[in-house]
């Protein structure tokens, strides 16, 4: 799926973090984008018509960036990183009012207990493999 106006529009400079939410079944016909700018989350409907905004909702200026987790036929649900290190799931209902449910993961960065002065944590040797080889 392409998407001319996001490719080539202008405009997009101001969201700091943005996720696109589609469902392969043709039947509901449900793709949403979502856009975060300013704290506020934007939310609009991609289909053979155009984009369609359908919700916005506020409150999420501490967010640095974000990655779609889940979908379901009720709501999208991002994993959220604030500029503090927390970590934060955000379910978006696909409900006009796009009141969301926020629960925290992690409250802030975490420190490895202990003082290392080899900089070298993980050493790969021959026979070590990676990527389940």
């Amino acid at each position: 799926m392409t998407f001319p106006k996001l490719l080539r529009g202008a405009g997009w400079s101001s969201y700091a973090a943005i996720g696109l939410s589609v469902n392969p079944d043709r039947r509901t016909a449900r793709n949403q984008f979502y856009g975060l700018s300013n704290g506020t989350v934007r939310r609009w409907v991609i289909n053979s018509f155009g984009w369609s905004p359908t919700g916005q909702t506020g409150g999420f200026s501490a967010v640095k960036t974000w990655a779609l987790l889940s979908q379901s036929t009720t709501y999208d649900t991002f994993l959220a990183t604030t500029r503090g290190g927390a970590l934060y799931t955000i379910r978006l209902p696909l409900t006009k009012s796009m009141t969301p449910v926020v629960k925290q993961v992690r409250s802030r960065m975490g420190k490895l207990p202990g003082t290392y002065t080899d900089p070298i944590y993980f050493l790969r040797t021959n026979g070590t493999y990676l990527r389940g080889e």
